[in-house]
This record gives structure tokens, sequence and C-alpha cells, in this order.
């Protein structure tokens, strides 16, 4: 994402600079506000396509590098809204985090609103309270040193 950034800046600085010379800095301005509309109206389609590049199969490679993942010491998950309406796939992810992962190292944060493009809140919270049930072992009173 960085490169996109701060690649403009070296794109953009050539074509910029002959439009503040031809039009002015109003009109560079103008140009400006335009291409920023164009961008925001390009956005709308990557919006409906739902397709941000998130795993959508538990491959061995994904299951692989998340097992690594789970041996480093300072690593902690977020469990939150999965962007899929297949119950199938959420039930294999939410399995393998509650078995890769030990318990102090995860939690939970409700993704609303974003949530409710796939399912409810509520549907949403109870696939997770069915999967990793209520903390009966007390580990959430150690996790974060115990503050929370």
């Amino acid at each position: 994402m960085q490169v996109a950034y701060y690649g403009a800046y070296f794109l953009i600085a050539i074509p910029a600079s002959l439009v503040a010379r031809r039009f002015g800095y109003k009109g560079g301005v103008i140009c400006g506000l335009c291409l920023f509309v164009i961008g925001s109206f390009i956005t709308v389609p990557a919006m409906n396509a739902m397709s941000y590049g998130i795993v959508e199969k538990l491959d061995d490679a994904y299951k692989s590098s998340m097992e690594k993942l789970a041996t480093l010491p300072n690593l902690y998950v977020k469990v939150s809204g999965f962007p899929t309406k297949d119950p199938t796939f959420v039930g294999e992810l939410l399995s393998f985090i509650r078995d890769t992962f030990p318990p102090y190292k995860l939690m939970y944060a409700s993704n609303w609103p974003v949530v409710e493009m796939y399912s409810t809140f509520a549907e949403n919270f109870n696939v997770l309270h069915e999967t990793f049930g209520d903390d009966e072992n007390g580990a959430m009173d150690t996790s974060y040193g115990g503050v929370i």
C-alpha cells in the first residue's frame, strides 16, 4: 500500500507540473479534485466485489504459516467478523484457530458494522460462543497481564 502512495509522488510529479504550468494554480487544484472524484467512484465496484484477498479456504500453506505464528511469544489473534456467508468455512476456520492458539492469545472484537454485510451481530457472536464457549478455566483472567 505504501508503494502506491509514495509511488504516486514520483509518477504524478511531472504531469502535475505540466498541468500547473498550463492552467495555473487554480486549474491544478480543480484537476486534482476531479482526479479525487474519479478515484472515489472507482472504489465503488471494488467494494461491491467484496474480495480483498482474504483466505477463503484453509489450505496446508495457510495452516502451516499460522502454526508457525502461534509459536511466537508476543503474538495475539483478534477474532472478529468473517467475510463469508459459508458457515462450513467459518466453522473450520474457528476450530483451527481454537486448536492452534492458546486461549490467552485470543481476543474478540465485533467488527461491527462490517459484520452486518454477511450476517447479524447476534449470529456472528453465537458462532463464536458455540466454538469457543465460556471462559471456564479462567484463561482470560491471566491474559494481558490480568488487566482484562
